[in-house]
Formats: C-alpha cells, sequence, structure tokens
C-alpha cells in the first residue's frame, strides 16, 4: 500500500487537536490556539513511525508514550510534576482508546485503505472524503464534548453561599480540580465568583477599599500572566456531598466574565475541604 505524507502528517494532526482539546475540556483547563497547533503539528510529523519497519506491540506502546509526553509539554503550560502527569495521563486514555478503536476496526475489516503500525493510523482517502470526514468528525466531537461538560461535571456541583452584613446570596459552582488559585497573601484558597453574581451583596469598590477589604491575585491564563481583583467577605457557606463548610473571611476572585454557559457561577479551589469537613448537613465545619 502506498502511503502519501501530506495525507498521513495532516490525518494525524487532525486526531491530536481533537485529543489534546478533548483532554483539555473533561480537565477544564485553558488551552493556547498556538501551543495547541504547535503540539498537534508535532503529533502529525511524529506519525512518520508508521514508514518505520513494526517494531512489536511494546515498542508501538512506548512510542505512543512518549509522542503523548511531548504533546502534553507542548500544549499546556504545566507548572508542577502533578500537573503534568494528570493531563499527560489523561491525553494517554484518549489517544489508547482512539487507536484501540482503529486497532479493532483495522483486524475486523482489513480495509484495503488503511494501515496501522507501530502505533500509528493511516487512512488513503480522496481529499472530498477527508473534508466531509474532517467536518464529520468536527461536529462528533463538540457533541461529546458538550455531553463530557454537561455529564462529567454533574458530581462536581454545589452550593456557595457568601455572606455580607446581614445580606446573603447562592450561587451555583463547580469543584474545579485544576484550580490551585491562592491569596499570595494569606496563602488562603481563593473561590473565584462571576461579579456580576455578587452584585446585590459586596458594596461598591470605593467602600471595600476603605474596609481594606480588596485585593488582587496573580492569575495565570493561556494569554499569559494577570491580575485579578478579590474581595474578602463576611463567610462563605459551601453545602456539597451532604455535608457543609463555613468559610470565615472567604477570599473571593472576581471574574469579569462569565465562567459557564449558566451551569455554574463560580469555581471552588478543592483545597479549601482540606482542613475538615463535617459528617452531614447538620453539621458545620469553621475554616
Amino acid at each position: 500500500m502506498v502511503i502519501y505524507i501530506d495525507i498521513l502528517v495532516v490525518l494525524n494532526f487532525f486526531i491530536n487537536f481533537l485529543v489534546l482539546s478533548a483532554a483539555a475540556a473533561l480537565l477544564h483547563e485553558e488551552l493556547s490556539r498556538l501551543r495547541l497547533l504547535l503540539s498537534g503539528l508535532f503529533g502529525g510529523l511524529y506519525s512518520l513511525v508508521i514508514l518505520l519497519p513494526d517494531m512489536g506491540e511494546a515498542v508501538s506502546v512506548l512510542i505512543k508514550i512518549v509522542g503523548a509526553a511531548v504533546m502534553t509539554l507542548i500544549a499546556f503550560r504545566l507548572n508542577s510534576a502533578r500537573r503534568f502527569f494528570r493531563l499527560f495521563g489523561c491525553v494517554c486514555l484518549i489517544s489508547f482508546a482512539f487507536a484501540g478503536l482503529m486497532l479493532a476496526l483495522y483486524l475486523l475489516f482489513k480495509p484495503e485503505n488503511m494501515a496501522v503500525n507501530n502505533g500509528s493510523v493511516y487512512f488513503q482517502i480522496s481529499v472530498r472524503l477527508f473534508v466531509v470526514f474532517a467536518v464529520a468528525c468536527y461536529l462528533l466531537i463538540k457533541l461529546l464534548l458538550f455531553l463530557i461538560r454537561r455529564y462529567a461535571t454533574q458530581d462536581r456541583l454545589c452550593t456557595v453561599t457568601v455572606e455580607w452584613r446581614e445580606k446573603s446570596v447562592s450561587v451555583k459552582a463547580l469543584v474545579d480540580t485544576g484550580n490551585s488559585l491562592t491569596d499570595v497573601f494569606t496563602n488562603k484558597p481563593v473561590t473565584t465568583i462571576e461579579k456580576t453574581a455578587l452584585k446585590k451583596v459586596l458594596p461598591d469598590e470605593n467602600e471595600l477599599k476603605l474596609l481594606g477589604k480588596t485585593s488582587v491575585v496573580p492569575v495565570k491564563t493561556a494569554l499569559g500572566t494577570g491580575l485579578m481583583n478579590t474581595v474578602r467577605a463576611d463567610r462563605m457557606i459551601i453545602e456539597y456531598d451532604k455535608k457543609r463548610w463555613v468559610i470565615t473571611s472567604p477570599v473571593i476572585a472576581l471574574s469579569e466574565s462569565d465562567l459557564s454557559s449558566g451551569d455554574y457561577q463560580a469555581l471552588i479551589n478543592p483545597m479549601i475541604f482540606e482542613s475538615g469537613k463535617t459528617e452531614n448537613e447538620k453539621d458545620n465545619k469553621t475554616v
């Protein structure tokens, strides 16, 4: 079978682009479009190993692992080994699931226009069919990501009530496992809440400044490093997994933009639960 390098590289670039996008969506990680494109391009070029003699299953698995590790390093801004292994594991999981599906297809049907070797996949298809395939895959991945966001976050949703001077407001929040935002002055975990959701509770910025209740916290996004305004409310109550936490003087980062499409209005750093938890909703734990 004749393998065309351009089709091979473009096809695997597209596959790796989808794998990385799915991993980022599943773990709620931000992705720089440039880093995503560079990582996908590396994956496309890395697929040229299909042209080498068959190295056996063990080496093929090792090749996939090394490729996934390098793609992860290129695609994501990594600041700790723990975060790397978390992202790397997710990329590997999705990659192996796709490779397993393709291998099963190859072994079951032995299609003449398909080749699998050294962990790399090749389809010999026309440009028109490739465009149709690309559009179909794009729509499918959008649907899958929507379902992942919709259902994978359900068990991590909770209710957060913010109290300030006898006023209170409750919002839906997501326990964000990738969130490690802390206050640089107190080292307290920071809860991010949409600014508009707290309008009815917090006074204006001038009053907050006079009371010494404002500060800033540095954050890292796909666009680089920046600052977010923070406030300290009187109290915050978190109701999660049939338990209840009471946090005094919580540090809250105010998000100027929406954090989701309406499913939740706050992001919780899971470190906030480390100081202890109650046995049931009737007990309180003060942090």
